[in-house]
């Protein structure tokens, strides 16, 4: 009797636990409907409509932390114009102005952390005031670089199965070459004017300051309790801890495509690029990375690490062939992994020419951007170069690693080609940084890493090769090399690099084939992108953009055939010296993506909101021109630069 009683009590105890579960359950869903009806209520009172010709088109959840607030924020559309509409409201169903929000957690973030990173600042309180502490100041330029890159318009009518020659075109490398001396020169001068004054204060403290030359951040080491109040010195954007990372411990290039690619005569030729690596250059001696041009001054390390990595972007081994096998190839880096180093044998590659830019390194430091990523993404906005980072080893679900979490960037993660069908690495790192609305989505693509056999000492690595995201990333700058070659005037388009590598990231490993969590838009394909570059089976495009631009521009007309399959994607910039903005948790502008058919109908549309890409893929319902259309939801920050790709199947 005892018994039953007590299997009743728990039946009873069962039921009404899953009653609960079930009431809060439908009490959720009942206020996620009623914000929803409320936003659509709003837009519609706004513009004078019915609420049945809107459309909820996403929508998502965003965090102010030192103001204790939730908001919801919608993308809603109005369904015979088109136009995306905002609208955002707080707990209780009430409309808020999100830019007013923003600016009042700005605000409270001063108040109590100065202009001092919160990661540092909360490291910085639990230590002794007089503790020495190694820091980068990231500084307020005192202009803007003025120059401006030719713009690319997308060919309308792409050539169909067919492989463009290799461009060879002495007159466009002059230009080129012209054009980065130029804007090299102008990035120097304005670093040396904006760092002036402040590395004239810390040499008057006592400290000893080295500004970097390529951007407008000084390194040095301070007393912890000096840091808030030299964060406040004018023209100060804010300070961050000069960190340290560590490297990320057959080449697939058939897997790739990147072998196709040499087939018909692309092998990259005297394309530059450059890797940077923690514990120093190249180990020297091996005949397969002959002609590898060392970092000046020498950091007088080398390390097994960067040989590998070197020989995924460049090797001439006959069978274990480098990605980019002819392009010119730069190495450096340093014997530690100090920020500050990096940064100087970053800027190094610059100066040396790099085109593109692979960093095969990276640390937990924080879970959102910070003055590395700053630097990165400066790298490629105002010097118009390709960066490429490896996302990190910490496996499926874990945060991408510092500083694969900038804006601009390329971050790839790995797969395995070793089995079939191909598969995610476990060990590659796939959580999104933490941002506003909590959307960001890292990694852009994914690339081999299991078992690769490549360069090592003086020959190659045993069969079983090594493994890790550090040997992932520099396939996708050997095939930058490939896509440059084919066309030059991509060496100075970053974005369209990105566009073109995820348009045609055709191998989908996981979730959706558009983009989903581990494998970004998927497993690059070099010879789709090598193709894309030539304008065949797909077209490229770039232009200037501002928030002055226009709120719907179309910005490219491509002709598709009915039943063909089309991925679509452009990439813009995040600003790095945008002023009074939380560039840790939100970029400066969020630009949305419609593809319109023939007939005016949007057949395609991404709309999120915290990353700095957007890309679709459908099938063509209709034969005809369809267009690009550029949506600009919101710009605080100008981006300067948009570039996109159209990949047809």
């Amino acid at each position: 009797m005892a018994r039953q009683k007590q299997q009743k009590k728990c039946a009873l105890a069962t039921a009404c636990l899953m009653a609960l579960m079930f009431t809060a359950s439908n009490a959720a869903y009942a206020q996620e409907n009623d914000h929803e009806r409320k936003a659509l209520e709003i837009v519609a009172q706004r513009l004078g409509v019915g609420i049945d010709e809107l459309s909820l088109q996403n929508v998502a959840a965003g965090g102010f932390e030192l103001q204790g607030r939730i908001v919801y924020s919608y993308k809603i559309e109005e369904k015979k114009s088109n136009v995306i509409h905002a609208v955002s409201l707080d707990e209780s169903a009430q409309e808020v102005d999100l830019l007013s929000l923003e600016k009042r957690e700005h605000e409270l973030s001063l108040e109590k952390y100065g202009r001092v990173d919160r990661h540092l600042a909360e490291t910085a309180e639990r230590l002794d005031p007089l503790e020495p502490v190694p820091v980068v100041f990231w500084m307020d330029r005192v202009r803007d670089v003025s120059l401006m890159r030719p713009e690319f318009a997308s060919v309308e009518n792409p050539t169909e199965d067919k492989l463009p020659p290799v461009q060879e075109s002495p007159e466009t490398d002059r230009k080129i070459q012209t054009l980065y001396k130029q804007l090299d020169e102008q990035n120097a001068a304005i670093a040396a004017e904006s760092t002036a004054a402040m590395v004239g204060r810390l040499r008057a403290l006592g400290y000893e300051p080295v500004a970097d030359t390529g951007t407008s951040s000084i390194s040095a080491i301070v007393p912890a309790g000096e840091l808030r109040d030299l964060s406040l010195s004018g023209g100060v954007g804010a300070i961050y801890a000069d960190d340290e990372y560590k490297p990320l411990l057959s080449i697939s290039g058939n897997t790739i495509g990147a072998y196709q690619v040499h087939a018909v005569g692309n092998t990259g030729l005297n394309e530059k690029i450059a890797l940077v690596e923690v514990g120093g250059t190249i180990t020297p001696g091996n005949p397969f990375l002959a002609g590898v041009a060392l970092e000046i001054p020498n950091p007088n390390c080398s390390f097994w690490h960067a040989t590998s990595v070197a020989g995924v972007m460049r090797s001439w081994h006959g069978f274990q062939r480098g990605i980019g096998r002819d392009a010119s190839l730069w190495s450096g880096g340093a014997c530690i992994g100090l920020q500050s180093l990096l940064q100087t044998s970053s800027t190094r590659a610059v100066n040396w020419g790099a085109n593109a830019i692979n960093l095969s390194f990276g640390g937990n430091i924080s879970s959102s951007p910070g003055s590395f990523e700053r630097f990165y993404d400066k790298i490629v906005q105002d010097n118009w170069r390709t960066v490429v980072v490896a996302a990190g080893n910490s496996g499926l679900g874990n945060r991408v690693l510092n500083p694969s979490q900038a804006y601009n960037v390329i971050t790839v993660g790995a797969f395995n080609d070793r089995v079939w069908p191909w598969a995610m690495a476990g060990f590659s790192s796939s959580g999104n940084p933490v941002s506003q609305f909590g959307d960001r989505e890292k990694p852009e693509v994914v690339a081999p890493g299991v078992n690769i056999v490549t360069t090592q000492g003086t020959g190659l690595t045993s069969p079983s090769g090594v493994s890790g995201t550090s040997f992932a990333a520099p396939m996708v700058a050997g095939a930058a090399a490939l896509v440059m070659r084919r066309n030059h005037w991509l060496r100075i388009w970053p974005e369209s690099v990105k566009s073109i590598f995820m348009a045609t990231a055709t191998a989908n490993l996981e979730g959706a084939a558009r983009l989903s969590q581990h494998d970004g838009a998927g497993g690059i394909n070099a010879d789709f992108a090598d193709r894309v570059a030539g304008h065949g089976n797909g077209t490229w495009g770039g232009t200037s953009y501002s928030c002055a631009s226009p709120f719907l521009w179309v910005v490219s007309n491509v002709n598709v055939q009915a039943g063909r399959r089309v991925r679509v994607a452009m990439a813009w910039d995040a600003n790095p010296y945008a002023a009074n903005t939380n560039y840790s948790n939100r970029p400066g502008s969020d630009l949305d993506m419609q593809i319109l058919a023939p007939n005016n109908a949007i057949v395609a549309t991404s709309l999120s909101w915290d990353n700095t890409y957007e890309i679709v893929d459908f099938v063509a319902p209709m034969t005809g021109t369809y267009r690009l259309r550029v949506v600009k939801f919101s710009c605080q920050h100008t981006p300067k630069w948009l570039g996109w790709a159209w990949a047809i199947m």
